[in-house]
């Protein structure tokens, strides 16, 4: 991108802020802290080519298995975090309270997820996730209905006035709009260690082998471990990238909540997507026994 558009892009949203903070947000002194959404219509911009080029701690990055809609989000405009496993009810329901109703910020959303094992110990690598962590990103860059969207998002108390607009003019100057030429390639890989390694894997199949002998479980999904090290610190992105360029028509996701710690995957399931009143989902691992005949199979297979 040119210096110049750069300097445009810059300019607008920073003429938004300002205009937020000098007139819009009077309308706000007899209420509680609440998120605000600016909004800017910029140029086509690739959003991971511009999330790598950014020097924020926290990032975000989420595409749709139809390319039809893809995010990248940097910094925290709010986060909620916690170390036990709450009420998923009780969750969304806080959450939803601080997202704003009707279609000022319509497009405002927590990027996270929460803990899938609620038993059992906490791996070093997960602590900064807790069991749940989800973020409302403080700028993102978006492409929906074939608009690219640069949005600054903030929770704004009338306490905090000046000390929020101070802080969002910084983070603003600190946004880059050069996407990078090229991420790091990985180093020489040194070691690679499975938990459980080659034996205990085996005794875990001959094991599940059994119970479905004595008819105790009907399917079973093992799992395991595994840790490479290698000869140089990774950028998380560059995995991630050779993720998604080889792995297309699935749905990416990217969640870094500190420095060097990402949570990256690729995954072809849609587990639900609620659009007003209608809720779409995917049953892609469904199981069936096998038949037969082919036939057989296949009547299975359709059904």
């Amino acid at each position: 991108m040119r210096r110049i558009q750069r300097d445009r892009i810059t300019n607008e949203m920073r003429d938004k802020i300002h205009a937020f903070f000098a007139v819009e947000s009077s309308r706000l002194k007899n209420r509680d802290e609440q998120f605000i959404r600016l909004e800017l219509q910029i140029p086509w911009l690739d959003p991971f080519a511009w999330l790598s080029s950014q020097r924020f701690p926290v990032k975000f990055y989420w595409k749709n298995r139809e390319d039809t809609f893809e995010s990248a989000g940097i910094g925290e405009a709010h986060t909620i975090i916690g170390k036990s496993r709450p009420d998923s009810s009780r969750l969304f329901e806080r959450l939803m309270a601080y997202l704003p109703d009707g279609l000022e910020a319509e497009r405002l959303r927590y990027y996270g997820g929460m803990r899938f094992a609620v038993k059992g110990k906490e791996g070093e690598e997960w602590k900064a996730f807790g069991c749940y962590r989800f973020t409302v990103p403080q700028f993102e860059l978006s492409i929906e209905d074939g608009r690219t969207l640069l949005a600054c998002n903030f929770l704004y108390s009338v306490n905090q006035h000046e000390q929020i607009f101070q802080q969002l003019l910084a983070a603003l100057e600190k946004l880059s709009f050069h996407p990078v030429n090229r991420l790091p390639r990985l180093k020489a890989l040194i070691t690679r260690r499975d938990f459980p390694e080659f034996a205990g894997w085996k005794k875990n199949i001959l094991s599940a082998l059994k119970l479905f002998s004595n008819k105790t479980l009907k399917k079973i999904v093992l799992a395991r471990k595994t840790t490479l090290t290698y000869a140089e610190p990774i950028n998380p992105l560059s995995v991630f990238n050779m993720l998604r360029s080889k792995t297309a028509g699935a749905f990416h996701f990217y969640i870094q909540p500190t420095e060097n710690t990402a949570f990256i995957g690729r995954t072809p399931e849609l587990l639900y997507r609620r659009g007003e009143k209608e809720v779409f989902s995917d049953a892609i691992a469904g199981t069936r026994r096998r038949g037969i005949t082919p036939d057989e199979d296949a009547q299975l297979e359709n059904e």
